[in-house]
């Protein structure tokens, strides 16, 4: 009996072991939008099994990582119970989406250890009809998209997958089934959801999938109706392919031609076809199509980066490659300067010749050239640099003689510019390393005929003169003198924030009071000899950058002596000289330092749109309804963007005067509407009012950027207008804005819906706003 219950006991100690170390149980309840991770620390692969009674009413994600960190397995808004196997030193990361009821994981492994997750299961995002969304892959391995609509027979969507490297990897038009969409390495999708799509979701792996909102389609698509052609240019450097798509094939008859760079003929269909296809179109080269008159309509695609009309997309890394301005600055002669210049324009391709961005760049290289045949030095008496036609009469022969030479080497390489060449020329001071001078004299503007600037530099600061402005800031004086004097000291400064509400900063606070650790350069003005606060027209002036980000550097101006108070003036990285370029006509003391800006509703915008934001608040030129919130969904008064214009086009006048009858002269806005009216930028009604609280609308901010850089920088208008308007209301646009649209599409500075449509007559947001402003700021 003693032996019995001695068995007894010795088997029941035994069965608790077992329990306890072979059996352990990790169970965990989610609620709606929690996150955890499963971690398998075996040798072997461990289950992970879920369990709800709610079970039509509970959604979750899921995504398993193998031991090395790549993905094993994702799976998106699920609702079925299932058991999933978690790989050897993987783990598991689940989210309950927000809208389920509680669910339950649980594993019976030992092996596996558990914890709230800091990451999602899924970057994930459910796209409405109309709406484009970019996905970033930031490993190092291919990964898949998990795709998911509530009824394949209604969802549609296009998609465009880009390498690391920019080039295309993959493309697809009017998808309407899900699937998983293949992502490589470094690489990104855009995806655009169409405008008779019911939503459809989007979900990679959180660990390695980032993203935003976009305003680029994925596709640049067109669709052609019976009797209808068209035609797509690829920009890009590659072969790349335009998708076709037919909603009933049966129907449906179309031809194609494909040309190369050179317009020889690359592919002909030969005869109609009538079922979808991708087609092939060298870089440089073209697709010309046409749909038969008795076709049903057939839908033509290709990646918007490399087919849109604008197609300023380029490898960044080619063109530096091309444009070597190293070349130019060792050159010791016009004729090595000239053959850097020759050899560059050779290197560019058909295609790149016809790229609007390849063409500003050329100018900016040839112009660079003949600043550099035009430079001279100039000795300082006292500091003062002494400029006169005498001390320029042999630079203004050199530009007027570079100037030719560049643009015979332009038409030589057939490239169309669009805009006229600027000739400057440079005065390198010497024997002035801080302070210095500039003496214009009264003389020098005899005979500069079509010189555009001239530019003094003492190799920290450069003085540039607009060579329109210099007679009449001279007026009956003797001269104008600019004066540059480096202080050492700190700087303690207030930063302004005076105007209006919303985007025109009424309601922002005044600043701590800070200490400016940067040089401060001290700009005097003389005419003649008398001493005077601001000129009449704008100079420029350009200083070194402070540290960190030059994009987000601001310069401050404190006016008048004795003043503490500094306002922010913007500031252009231009990336030739390194420095931080303004225009200005006041006298006062001047700083560089970063000035970042960021706002907590703009995170889910388009990156581009974030980034403008960004940047034009960092310059002090737009601000937000408050401190941390931009409202970018919302709209933008006459008011508000004569303010804005006006900023970013440097064109503040404080003594300037309008008499419009609903203007009074303390209003916030009077300023500017009198700055505004003085340079021509806003007009406004034949009953002498401004109408101030009037939305801005679309075509309205199109013409006002469009003849800013038609007036400013003497960019031509496009002679075909067709090419660039083409919207599909493109028979809606007013022909008072057709031009300046035309201009505006061309350079960059459109903002594309995702219905292919322009609805000028709409209201500009403030995102919108923000973003086509800092395209013109770019361009000036």
């Amino acid at each position: 009996m003693k032996k019995l219950i001695a068995t007894f006991i010795f088997t029941l100690l035994a069965f608790n072991f077992i329990i306890v170390c072979h059996a352990q149980n990790i169970t965990i309840s989610l609620s709606a939008g929690e996150s955890y991770e499963f971690t398998n620390t075996g040798r072997i692969e461990s289950t992970i099994q879920t369990s709800n009674p709610y079970l039509s009413n509970s959604v979750y994600d899921y995504a398993i990582y193998n031991q090395d960190g790549s993905v094993h397995e994702t799976g998106m808004l699920k609702s079925q119970l299932g058991i999933y196997k978690v790989p050897a030193g993987g783990r598991m990361v689940i989210t309950v989406i927000s809208s389920s009821k509680p669910m339950e994981f649980w594993g019976s492994d030992q092996s596996l250890t558990g914890k709230p997750a800091d990451e999602p299961a899924l970057h994930r995002i459910t796209l409405k009809p109309g709406e484009n969304y970019e996905f970033s892959n930031n490993g190092t391995a291919e990964d898949s998209l998990e795709v998911v609509g509530d009824d394949n027979n209604l969802i549609s969507y296009d998609y465009a997958v880009y390498n690391k490297d920019g080039t295309v990897y993959h493309s697809s038009i009017s998808v309407s089934y899900n699937t998983s969409i293949k992502v490589p390495a470094g690489g990104r999708v855009v995806i655009t959801a169409a405008l008779t799509s019911k939503p459809v979701s989007f979900g990679g792996a959180g660990q390695f999938f980032s993203g935003s909102f976009s305003v680029n389609l994925a596709l640049y698509r067109v669709t052609m109706k019976a009797g209808e052609s068209c035609e797509f240019l690829n920009s890009g450097l590659q072969k790349n392919t335009i998708e076709t798509y037919t909603a009933n094939p049966s129907l449906a008859e179309y031809s194609f031609k494909v040309y190369d760079q050179d317009g020889k003929l690359y592919y002909d269909s030969n005869v109609p076809i009538n079922y979808e296809t991708s087609i092939k179109v060298p870089p440089g080269g073209r697709l010309a199509a046409a749909v038969s008159s008795s076709s049903s309509p057939v839908e033509f695609g290709g990646c918007f980066e490399f087919f849109n009309p604008a197609g300023t997309m380029v490898d960044s890394n080619e063109l530096k490659q091309i444009f070597q301005y190293e070349n130019i600055e060792k050159a010791d002669s016009t004729t090595d300067v000239l053959s850097a210049v020759s050899e560059a324009y050779s290197k560019l391709s058909g295609q790149l010749k016809q790229n609007d961005d390849v063409k500003e760049k050329s100018l900016q290289f040839g112009e660079y050239a003949i600043e550099k045949i035009a430079t001279r030095e100039i000795a300082g008496q006292d500091e003062i640099l002494q400029i006169n036609y005498d001390t320029i009469k042999e630079q203004l022969k050199e530009a007027e003689t570079a100037a030719g030479k560049v643009e015979e080497l332009l038409k030589q390489n057939k490239i169309d510019t669009n805009r006229e060449l600027e000739l400057s020329i440079k005065l390198k001071a010497v024997g002035v390393e801080k302070d210095f001078a500039a003496a214009v004299q009264k003389d020098l503007v005899k005979g500069l005929g079509i010189l555009h600037n001239i530019r003094v530099d003492n190799g920290e600061v450069i003085v540039t003169l607009p060579v329109k402005n210099i007679e009449k800031e001279i007026g009956t004086s003797s001269g104008l003198t600019i004066e540059v004097n480096k202080e050492t000291r700190a700087v303690k400064s207030i930063i302004s924030h005076r105007g209006a509400s919303g985007i025109s900063m009424k309601n922002m606070a005044y600043s701590d009071i800070s200490s400016v650790e940067s040089p401060v350069y001290r700009i005097g003005l003389k005419q003649g000899e008398k001493t005077v606060s601001k000129l009449n027209s704008n100079i420029k002036l350009a200083f070194p950058i402070a540290e960190e980000d030059p994009e987000y550097n601001c310069v401050f101006i404190v006016e008048g002596e004795g003043s503490q108070i500094a306002e922010p003036v913007g500031g252009k990285y231009v990336q030739v000289t390194g420095k931080i370029e303004i225009e200005s006509k006041s006298a006062g003391r001047y700083y560089v330092k970063e000035n970042r800006k960021t706002f907590k509703d703009i995170g889910s915008k388009d990156a581009m749109m974030k980034k403008a934001i960004e940047v034009m608040a960092s310059k002090g030129i737009i601000s937000g309804k408050d401190e941390n919130n931009f409202d970018p969904d919302g709209v933008v008064s006459r008011a508000e963007l004569v303010k804005l214009i006006v900023r970013t086009l440097y064109s503040m006048d404080k003594d300037a005067k309008a008499d419009f009858k609903d203007v009074p002269d303390k209003a916030w806005y009077y300023p500017y509407v009198a700055s505004s009216k003085k340079e021509g930028l806003v007009n406004g009604y034949p009953d002498n009012t401004f109408r101030g609280k009037n939305t801005i609308t679309k075509e309205e901010i199109i013409k006002v950027c469009a003849a800013s850089l038609q007036g400013k920088k003497r960019y031509k208008h496009p002679e075909n207008e067709g090419k660039y308007i083409v919207f599909k209301d493109n028979t809606s646009v007013p022909d008072w804005v057709r031009k300046y649209l035309a201009l505006a599409v061309r350079e960059g500075l459109i903002i594309r819906r995702a219905d292919g449509n322009f609805q000028g007559s709409k209201p500009m947001t403030r995102g919108e706003t923000a973003l086509i402003l800092y395209r013109l700021f770019e361009k000036m």
